[in-house]
């Protein structure tokens, strides 16, 4: 009779475990959810005047000043350097069209002092430039 009760209280043992493994699963999946749904909802924006570029061989800087602080660099690699993909969306027509000029490209003179915005992440990282005008 005496393996009857220990049988019982080991059943009981296992499955309140398996409760407890599930409840902290089950917060832990939540507290993820939670981070992410967060993240996309917590980032910056800051509108700066576009004032012009520097293009090298391997990156491209464009340089933003904000109404108020420090210009912003804003360092984008170019086209080909696939090992080192940009982060950043930013719009196609920053540069001057290349075929009307000598040499390297320049800022797009038709959107230097135009207002942008520079999105960033929750964790201050520069994902987005985007047009304010």
């Amino acid at each position: 009779m005496s393996a009857k009760p220990s049988l019982h209280l080991l059943l009981m043992a296992v499955l309140f475990s398996g409760c407890l493994l599930l409840s902290a699963c089950s917060k832990e999946a939540s507290k993820t959810q939670h981070t992410s749904a967060q993240e996309k909802t917590n980032f910056k924006e800051i509108e700066a005047n576009y004032e012009s570029c520097a293009v090298y061989a391997s990156v491209t800087r464009f340089y933003f000043q904000p109404s108020e602080g420090n210009l912003i660099e804003v360092t984008v690699f170019n086209e080909g350097m696939d090992e080192y993909p940009s982060p950043i969306k930013i719009p196609g027509n920053l540069l001057d069209d290349i075929e009307d000029s000598e040499g390297p490209p320049g800022a797009n003179p038709a959107l230097v002092g135009k207002k942008f915005k520079l999105i960033y992440n929750a964790t201050d990282e520069l994902i987005e430039i985007r047009p304010a005008y």
